[in-house]
Order: C-alpha cells, then sequence, then structure tokens
C-alpha cells in the first residue's frame, strides 16, 4: 500500500474559486500565479490516488501534506539525509498511535528539536516540487483563511521554494527519460550481496531495513533483476503496481543510498565508425584501467567506507570544475567508472567535449593516487610506479 486513505480536506473557511485539469496548466504555473497575486486558501491536487495539498497565506506556502506515503515524514528525513534507514526502521517500531512521529525521533535520540524542524521543512518542500512533475489529474484552489489543523505555519522563501520545484521535476523527468532509454538498465549494487568487507555489511544492512514502498519496489527489482540480468525501468513499474513517478522517486533513493546502480549500454550507430571517437573509446577504457587499479586496494582498507565517502566528495568537486562532462555521473561504492555512461555522453556531444571528459577523469586520477599514497595500510609508492608505467603505456595526447 503506497497511499492512505483520507485525502486533504478543504477546511471550512474557505471556498471553491477555481479549477483546472493539469493537462491543460500544470500545478506549478498555478502556484506561481497565486503567489504574485499574494492569495491565501488551499491547493489540492489529485491524481490518481494521489491527493496533496499546499496552504498559502497571502501567496506564501505555509504547509504542504500529501497522502502517499513516500512523501510521509520519515521517508522525507532519510532521503535529506538526517535520519539513516535503519534509524527510520527502529522508530516505527517503537511508534505510539497516540505521538507525533516527529517526538518519537526526538525521544529516541535520533534526531535534535532543530534537525526535526529542518526535516518537517525538506518534507514540505518535496511535496510542494513533485506537484511540479503531474501531467494528469485535476487541481482546485479554495480561497480564504487555511491552516492545518495542530500545526504552526512554516516560514518559506516562496519563489526559491517554487523554482527549485520546477528544477527538480525537469531533473526527474529527465531521469526517467534515461531509465526507460532503450540501453538502460537497473541493477542491485553488487555491494548489496558483498560477502564480508564493512561496505557490503553496511549495504545489506541498509537494503534489510527498507519498509513501505522502498521495500516493495526494491523487492520487485531483485525479482525482475535476478541471475545478473538488469530490469527495466517500465517493467519494475508494472511489476510493482505503483505508478511511475513514485518508482522513480524511489529507485532514485536508492539509487544514492548506493543500492541500485542505473546502467546504459551503446547503442551502435553512424559515429562508432568515426576514427575520432574510437580514440576516444580506446582512450577511456584505459584510464579505465587505471582508476580500476587504483580503487582495488583502496577496497581492502579497513576504512574503505570513510574512503569512499572521501573519494565521493572530491569526485563530486572535480566534475563540478568540468561544466558539461561527466554530468549526473554517480560515483559507485566500488570507486569504478560508469564507463558506458560516459561512453554515451561522448557519443552524444561534440568530440572537442570529449576533453573535459578526460581531464576530469585525469584529476580523478590524480586524487586516487593522493589517498593510495598517504593511506597507512597501503604501500603506496609501490602501487603508483605500478600504475605510472600503465599510465606512460597510453599513447593518446595529454591535455595541457
Amino acid at each position: 500500500m503506497v497511499a492512505d486513505s483520507r485525502p486533504p480536506a478543504p477546511p471550512s473557511t474557505t471556498r471553491f474559486a477555481l479549477g483546472t485539469e493539469l493537462a491543460r496548466v500544470d500545478a506549478g504555473s498555478v502556484l506561481e500565479w497565486l503567489h504574485r497575486e499574494r492569495r491565501s486558501g488551499f491547493v489540492r491536487v489529485i491524481a490518481g490516488d494521489h491527493r496533496k495539498a499546499v496552504y498559502l497565506h497571502e501567496g506564501a506556502i505555509g504547509f504542504a501534506e500529501s497522502n502517499q506515503r513516500i512523501d510521509r515524514l520519515g521517508p522525507a528525513l532519510v532521503r535529506a539525509g538526517l535520519l539513516s534507514v535503519e534509524a527510520l526502521r527502529g522508530a516505527n517500531r517503537d511508534a505510539h498511535a497516540d505521538e507525533r512521529f516527529g517526538k518519537t525521533l526526538v525521544n529516541r535520540g535520533d534526531l535534535e528539536p532543530r534537525q526535526l524542524w529542518e526535516g518537517i521543512r525538506a518534507q514540505v518542500e518535496e511535496i510542494v516540487f513533485s506537484l511540479f512533475a503531474y501531467r494528469e489529474g485535476v487541481l482546485g484552489f479554495w480561497e480564504g483563511t487555511a491552516a492545518p489543523d495542530n500545526l504552526v505555519r512554516i516560514e518559506f522563501d516562496t519563489t526559491t521554494t517554487l523554482t527549485r520545484g520546477r528544477e527538480w521535476a525537469r531533473d526527474l523527468s529527465e531521469w526517467i527519460a534515461d531509465a526507460r532509454d532503450g540501453g538502460s538498465e537497473l541493477r542491485i549494487a553488487a555491494t548489496v550481496h558483498a560477502p564480508g568487507g564493512d561496505l557490503g555489511a553496511r549495504h545489506a544492512e541498509q537494503w534489510n531495513a527498507l519498509e513501505g514502498v522502498d521495500a516493495h519496489i526494491a523487492e520487485v527489482l531483485r525479482e525482475a533483476s535476478g541471475q545478473g540480468r538488469g530490469a527495466q525501468f517500465d517493467a519494475v513499474v508494472r511489476y510493482a503496481g505503483v505508478d511511475a513517478l513514485t518508482v522513480a522517486r524511489t529507485l532514485r533513493f536508492l539509487e544514492g543510498l548506493g543500492l541500485v546502480v542505473l546502467t546504459h549500454s551503446l547503442h551502435v550507430d553512424d559515429r562508432e565508425s568515426d576514427d575520432g571517437f574510437e580514440r576516444c573509446r580506446s582512450r577511456l577504457a584505459h584510464l579505465d584501467l587505471v582508476v580500476d587499479g587504483l580503487a582495488e586496494p583502496l577496497r581492502r582498507v579497513r576504512d574503505r567506507d570513510a574512503v569512499w565517502l572521501r573519494v565521493r566528495e572530491a569526485f563530486d568537486e572535480i566534475v563540478a570544475r568540468f561544466p558539461g562532462a561527466l554530468t549526473k555521473i554517480i560515483l559507485a561504492p566500488d570507486l569504478a567508472l560508469p564507463v558506458d555512461q560516459i561512453e554515451k555522453q561522448i557519443r552524444g556531444g561534440p568530440l572537442e567535449l570529449a576533453e573535459d571528459h578526460f581531464a576530469a577523469i585525469d584529476a580523478f586520477v590524480d586524487y586516487l593516487e593522493f589517498e593510495v599514497l598517504n593511506h597507512e595500510e597501503l604501500d603506496g609508492a609501490a602501487i603508483l610506479d605500478v600504475q605510472h608505467r600503465l599510465r606512460q603505456d597510453d599513447d593518446t595526447p595529454a591535455r595541457d
């Protein structure tokens, strides 16, 4: 079950003012207009079994609610990085029907009151963001004084929230389009089932702690991608019996945890016969060997989890220095380059942009060398000596 039965209802202090179909006008445009006009009231969106509402005061967003379980406080806290999936499972076990879930989290010591407040803000914002993604359904606006029961209004920078909502919906739409590409597959990360090792144990623990819609979609993916095969996005949607937006949001969350990987395989097209592109593929394959040679000893150190977090942060900083290169590439916990995704980006853009991809990878290699050289468990000098000889075997000219 992914939805609660009780939908948000318009407050008795409001009156119906307008309604529209989302196929004609998207919810984001209506919210932007209400904000500009400084209108107060209650906005409700109904799309399939989705029921969501936003409370406005003089055009400013004060609160939002949803009947979808993916929008509940607990999952929202996990997605915001304020709560672990293990802690969420424990809190659900200890929760009482007569106590607010946030209070349970604070009483258990999982969150400080300030963190809970930040989490509620993140929850409300994400509900608002999600409204921008609907292209079917209906929207109604009831004008008047509107406030949720037993809750204080949360102050938002509404202009910024609405701008971020459009970006969030566009990013989700692009991810779905990427996942539906004919060469794309969803796979469970190997570390979920890796025998031994801190990272494998942590991912297995996270997987086993999943609950609700997260656990349901994760298990559907496990069954659909059995025996080393990948699963198509639409197949997961079909077998899960859940709408595509909820499946996509869940899979992106699992991808962010490192539990699920979206992979791509190259299609044969006319450009693959181009000598320049073939040289790019050869150079990328060589750099992949170098990265794997540096990553392999880092996978075996005792503090591999801390190493992965440092390397992932460095990787993200490197990517930010090269706009247009390695876009939306997520570094997996095994530190391996997603070569198929990078090849797809190189093939889809001008060959001259490929140099930025290689410059970013070269910078990533430099950072991996730093990690290897300075790790107390490794003979960094010996490892780097082998890797430097391997890099010198690359006959492609280096970027100046």
